[in-house]
Parts: structure tokens; sequence; C-alpha cells
């Protein structure tokens, strides 16, 4: 069956397993894409917790999602299509594998939690007496907010 396939462009192979959900079908599908999968594979290989290996695998889930919604009559490659599925799904695992190092939870929920937070009593640089200065810039901030000036 696989040489029959071969015959077949690959939109008429996606129809064709649209149809009759064949699993040699779907294999020569994700064959032909092997080189594409690759490609894209290798601009996200920054991805933490993921291998090359675990990102092939995801974009061979991609595969067979493009595949089950691909519709030919809409006038686009499937290559093409493939490629928004696969890269949406990286850039999914990325967000969600970096989201916790953006964000730790410590930042003050309110505008007087963070006075009372960075409250130190420096007005300024010259009257500060700790080696953090940017403790400093957050005061002048938190003036301005006030609508205080010095």
């Amino acid at each position: 069956m696989q040489d029959l396939l071969k015959d077949y462009v690959t939109e008429d192979l996606v129809v064709m397993y649209q149809r009759t959900r064949a699993d040699d079908v779907l294999s020569e599908i994700v064959n032909r894409n092997n080189g594409l999968i690759h490609l894209w594979v290798k601009d996200y290989r920054n991805i933490p917790n993921y291998d090359e290996e675990d990102l092939v695998e995801e974009a061979v889930i991609s595969c067979w999602k493009a595949v089950c919604n691909f519709d030919p009559d809409k006038g686009i490659r499937f290559g093409s299509y493939l490629k928004s599925y696969v890269i949406q799904r990286f850039n999914r695992i990325y967000k969600c594998e970096t989201r916790l190092k953006r964000y730790n939870g410590l930042e003050p929920e309110s505008y007087e939690a963070m006075v009372e937070l960075y409250d130190t009593g420096c007005v300024s640089d010259d009257k500060c007496h700790h080696d953090d200065y940017s403790l400093v810039e957050i005061n002048e901030f938190l003036r301005m907010l006030e609508g205080t000036t010095k």
C-alpha cells in the first residue's frame, strides 16, 4: 500500500486520510513532512525541559491535528497549513515553560503593599544609607504616584 501512496500529492493524501482514517496514509503524510518538521524543530531547540525528540513528537501531534482540520478547498498548501500548526504549538509550549521564569509571584498585589514592601525611609541618594540604590528610584516613583514632589 505504501508504494501506491507515493503517487499521490500530499493534499490528496490528507483528504484520503480524512475519509478513511488509515494509519498508513497518516504515516506517509508524516514521512513526507519529516524534513520540514526537523527544520522547524531546530528553531525551537532552546525550549527548557524539551529536547529535539520531544519537539519532534509534539510536531507529529500537530501534524495529525493539521491533517484532521485541513480543507483543500481553501486553496492553501498543506505544508503552509502544517507550519502554522507546528509553530503555534511550539510557541505555546515555550510560553508555558518560560512563564514561571518571568513571573515569580513576589510582586505586591496593591499600591499599599508596594509602599509597605519598599518603604525604607530613603528620600534621595544622598540621604540613603543603604547599598541598594534601586530603592531610591522606587521610593521616588511611589511619591510621584502619591502626587507629592520633592
